[in-house]
């Protein structure tokens, strides 16, 4: 039986698709698609991702994708080798069993075969306590994660927050005082205080105050955008948003890592401003970093 990716691939070549075009009409690097075709799905990112990928590439060549996701399912387990062995039927030793005190059992005959069942039913206990302690287990994950979505959020205000109410600096003072001169005493012109330089944008490093982190957000604008980020050294997260959808990223000290599965489909902003990725980041499976060192190189 062929595998996910000889299927995907040979529905592909009949119908005379290339992975390019695929690539541009699921929003999904090539690289991932190629190894979708090479069944290497370590490439991918995982979980849901992965099965979404699949899902939008089997769409794409005509394949029914519950079909697809059975394929890479059936793959999966010949990996980990939890494969039931295949079962064996033994018709003439099936005919011949004997009765026991134990409660009825059911024979099956037809034109072919004839099949011998058990009467009592396995017990399914002890599947209910699995997925009850399934449910309990997720349900501790997700609280645990709106907490610390909670206190990044908290962190993200208290590092933004003396940014925004500094107090304008006062005039100079000094020209109310010359303007109180004697008429008798001749007329100086008074020098004009030193007129205030340029305000250097926020993204200046060398305008950066030392507690001032690097506040990043990324929104999602013309379709499904997946992004894996990792502020300075903390433990990396994944993000999938939807047109429309945005994500507040903690404040950084140092620097932002960011791999973007479509950076097209990404609109940046830097501390609340506009800010544009370099020319030579990659449009699929872009791997950026925004740090204290190349701000500049965003605002260009």
């Amino acid at each position: 039986m062929p595998t996910l990716g000889e299927e995907l691939k040979r529905m592909r070549e009949e119908r005379g698709i290339a992975l390019a075009d695929i690539a541009e009409g699921t929003r999904i690097g090539t690289r991932f698609l190629k190894a979708i075709e090479e069944n290497n799905f370590s490439v991918l990112p995982g979980g849901i991702f992965t099965r979404s990928f699949i899902r939008a590439y089997a769409k794409r060549v005509g394949m029914d994708e519950d079909e697809a996701i059975g394929l890479y399912q059936q793959h999966l387990a010949e990996e980990s080798g939890e494969l039931p062995p295949p079962r064996e039927e033994h018709p003439a030793a099936a005919a011949v069993a004997e009765p026991t005190d134990q409660a009825p059992n059911h024979l099956s005959v037809t034109n072919s075969s004839v099949s011998y069942t058990a009467g009592h039913p396995r017990s399914r206990w002890p599947t209910v306590v699995i997925v009850i302690a399934i449910v309990f287990l997720v349900g501790i994950i997700v609280v645990a994660v709106s907490k610390r979505l909670n206190r990044m959020d908290d962190d993200v205000g208290r590092a933004t927050s003396p940014q925004q109410t500094s107090p304008r600096p006062s005039p100079p003072q000094g020209a109310a005082a010359t303007a109180t001169k004697s008429p008798n005493q001749p007329t100086q012109e008074t020098p004009k205080p030193p007129e205030p330089s340029p305000t250097v944008p926020r993204t200046d490093i060398a305008q950066l105050p030392p507690g001032q982190g690097i506040s990043v957000r990324i929104e999602a604008t013309t379709g499904d955008s997946w992004v894996k980020y990792q502020v300075d050294q903390e433990k990396a997260g994944i993000v999938l948003l939807k047109p429309g959808e945005g994500k507040d990223l903690p404040a950084a000290r140092e620097q932002v890592k960011l791999n973007l599965g479509n950076r097209k489909t990404i609109k940046l902003k830097i501390n609340n401003k506009e800010a544009t990725f370099p020319s030579t980041t990659p449009n699929f499976a872009a791997q950026v970093i925004i740090s204290r060192e190349n701000l500049q190189t965003y605002f260009q």
